[in-house]
């Protein structure tokens, strides 16, 4: 993991379990059945992003905080979304004849 420091701090709160959830790509930190922090790992199973859960208030501060980032996220968003639905219409065979656009995607 590239933020070893983070795994560290997440195990040592009382009662963390850690897991791979393999259909998601994800590695969750839960306590009992609730979910409170996930390592998201990309295609090549390298950490994409981090997702933390926080007090609603708190994230509505920190939202209008980093309006910027909060734009460049949606936006990064929407691009991937509409880069998969490309690849999901697109044969096989010319995908592999696009490399540009398999890049992009993966």
């Amino acid at each position: 993991m590239r933020y070893t420091w983070l795994d560290e701090y997440l195990l040592s709160k009382k009662g963390v379990t850690k897991d791979l959830k393999k259909e998601w790509n994800w590695i969750r930190y839960q306590v009992g059945e609730k979910l409170f922090a996930a390592v998201c790992l990309g295609d090549d199973d390298k950490p994409y992003y981090i997702t933390l859960k926080l007090d609603p208030v708190e994230g509505d501060f920190l939202r209008r905080q980093y309006e910027d980032i909060v734009k460049q996220l949606k936006a990064k968003i929407m691009e991937r979304r509409v880069l998969l639905d490309e690849k999901k219409n697109t044969p096989a065979i010319q995908v592999f004849r696009h490399r540009e656009l398999a890049q992009k995607i993966a």
